[in-house]
């Protein structure tokens, strides 16, 4: 419920469809009754409209905003100037965990998937498919120069906006802006006549083009 309780106050809901009003001895009938039960008229029908409206965004919700409102009021009345120990304690404890949560989500995606492996005896990208290198690019340079309309028969081997490099993988920066993968500063490719995983059918292309061993 901590939870729950927390997160509304951050985020805004779409109100679920009306299912119909609460119970006499629910929350919000207690509630109503200690709003009626004002003497001033004005802060009466105020506290009546507020506890309506929040009402209609249906029974699970209005509990959640109706306890967000008696902090508020408890608070700005001096009888809570902080909120209560174990409370905080849960809350900070909560925004901790999640915080370590999504570090550890980051961190893993940027090593989920390798820059490329060896299998049988020459370089595959993750899916299993053949790597190529081509001999017009410099070792070291940090760039491609098979660029369009190259790429469309030689596609580059992509590496995720997250992706660091790692031992003979680098990365270099193509001309329109994306993030290729390298090895021993060779930048790698596919081959777009290569149909499944164990394909070479680029290796030795013009020459020029050469399964990485």
């Amino acid at each position: 419920m901590l939870t729950v309780f927390f997160l509304t106050g951050c985020i805004e809901t779409t109100a679920p469809p009306d299912l119909g009003p609460p119970p006499l001895d629910s929350p919000y009938a207690r509630a109503r009754a200690r709003c009626e039960q004002m003497v001033d008229e004005v802060q009466r029908t105020a506290c009546l409209r507020s506890l309506d409206k929040q009402a209609a965004s249906g029974p699970i919700l209005w509990r959640i905003r109706l306890g967000l409102n008696r902090l508020r009021a408890i608070r700005s009345s001096g009888r809570l100037l902080h909120p209560h120990p174990p409370t905080l304690t849960r809350m900070k404890n909560f925004v901790s965990a999640l915080a370590v949560s999504l570090a550890a989500t980051f961190a893993m995606g940027a090593h989920a998937d390798p820059a490329a492996k060896m299998v049988s005896g020459r370089l595959v990208n993750a899916s299993g498919m053949t790597l190529y290198t081509f001999d017009k690019d410099v070792a070291g340079s940090g760039k491609s120069v098979c660029n369009s309309p190259c790429s469309s028969r030689w596609p580059p081997a992509m590496a995720a906006a997250n992706a660091r490099p790692e031992g003979d993988f680098s990365i270099v920066k193509r001309d329109d802006g994306g993030r290729q993968w390298a090895y021993k500063g060779k930048p790698l490719y596919l081959y777009g006549a290569d149909d499944k995983a164990g394909d070479t059918n680029g290796d030795n292309v013009g020459d020029v083009w050469h399964i990485v061993k």
